[in-house]
């Protein structure tokens, strides 16, 4: 067989290919899928926008911000929460901090006196080193409520992957949402090697 031959055969049998292929003349024609129905916008991604400050993240004074709270002697478990939730915060770019960790018994009086607590002075986790209170980097506690939520969301994960027993002050009658606490804080607590020393 020739080379002539060769390439008549090929293309006769691409011709009889084509001839089982439907008319495009004739065709149906096939319309797509409808697009799916937009899921209700339920407002968490505009507040997650809402907090969102990827460049805060790079700034001197968000690193500086990572040590104002006093954490010398704190329980592990609380400062594991802290770090692994300012982590995951961060990943979505909105920059948290710690602001209050230990409390001393005259900072409980002062905050008991203007209403911001419940606690007497060695009622408080924060008093045990217990506690964290986590917010905003450049709105503190300036945020709305579904931005709260969304943070309370993300903490409560968090700790649940890392086998973490924290309670959000976000859940309780009295609203406290920037605040975390050791479930167990009570069972758990130890005063601080400086008030050891004192008794």
């Amino acid at each position: 067989m020739s080379m002539r031959d060769k390439i008549r055969a090929a293309v006769e049998r691409v011709a009889e290919r084509q001839s089982v292929l439907p008319d495009p003349k004739r065709a149906k024609r096939v319309f797509p899928p409808p697009p799916p129905k937009p899921v209700a916008d339920t407002g968490y991604s505009n507040a997650m926008a809402g907090m969102a400050h990827p460049a805060f993240l790079r700034s001197i004074a968000y690193s500086e911000m990572q040590t104002r709270a006093n954490e010398l002697e704190a329980h592990p478990r609380i400062l594991e929460f802290k770090k692994g939730l300012i982590k995951r915060m961060a990943a979505h770019g909105v920059p948290m901090y710690a602001h209050c960790v230990w409390r001393t018994p005259d900072e409980q009086l002062a905050l008991l006196e203007r209403k911001r607590t419940k606690a007497m002075p060695g009622e408080s986790p924060h008093n045990w080193g217990c506690a964290v209170d986590i917010v905003h980097c450049r709105f503190h506690w300036d945020l709305t409520e579904r931005q709260w939520a969304v943070i309370g969301h993300i903490g409560k994960y968090y700790a649940k992957a890392a086998g973490l027993n924290v309670t959000w002050g976000g859940d309780w009658k009295f609203y406290d949402p920037a605040h975390w606490e050791l479930t167990d804080w009570k069972q758990v607590r130890i005063p601080r090697y400086s008030e050891l020393k004192e008794l």
